[in-house]
């Protein structure tokens, strides 16, 4: 027997809340589930783009969650990070 997958799926999370990112997760997780795909968990990866580097791609973590196929998720589960760079809009390399 194959053993199901693991996803890693990175959504751009610049204007998105703690809320909308766990609700964007939970409709990429409902896609998958209709087209019947078999998977153990999915790893989101949130970023954001919105500060000004050299590089326009660059980003930053902002929010990460790891779903695991019919475990039941809630806003608390959502990791935040580098909130520093979050409140920032500028950025210099």
């Amino acid at each position: 027997m194959d053993k199901p997958v693991e996803f890693f799926v990175q959504l751009d999370s610049t204007d998105q809340t703690k809320e909308e990112f766990l609700s964007a997760t939970k409709k990429v997780m409902a896609v998958l589930d209709q087209q019947g795909y078999e998977y153990e968990s999915i790893l989101f990866n949130g970023s954001g783009f919105d500060l000004e580097t050299k590089v326009k791609t660059e980003g930053y973590l902002k929010y990460s969650i790891k779903l695991v196929k019919d475990e039941v998720v809630k806003i608390g589960d959502v990791e935040e990070h580098n909130k520093d760079m979050q409140s920032r809009i500028t950025f210099s390399i």
